[in-house]
């Protein structure tokens, strides 16, 4: 039996055709224990390398981490 997720099938077609993507936006996926959160990441994130994109994952503790290392060393303006 699987459990409800909640899942918007459409916004998951739309996310992983990735034209979010190529106009340099981010993404950002919350949600509660269990969820899913990393197998839609991976899954995005996978499709992404077989259309020859770039990815970085990152979880959160490691983003904030590098977002204060670059206001640290000047690169803060680069992280967009």
């Amino acid at each position: 039996m699987k459990a409800p997720r909640g899942l918007d099938k459409p916004l998951f077609q739309k996310l992983v055709a990735g034209e979010w993507i190529d106009r340099h936006q981010n993404l950002l996926i919350i949600g509660p224990t269990g969820v899913c959160k990393s197998w839609i990441a991976c899954a995005l994130g996978h499709k992404a390398c077989r259309d020859n994109r770039s990815v970085l994952c990152q979880r959160l503790p490691r983003l904030f981490e590098a977002l204060a290392l670059a206001r640290g060393d000047g690169r803060w303006l680069g992280c967009r």
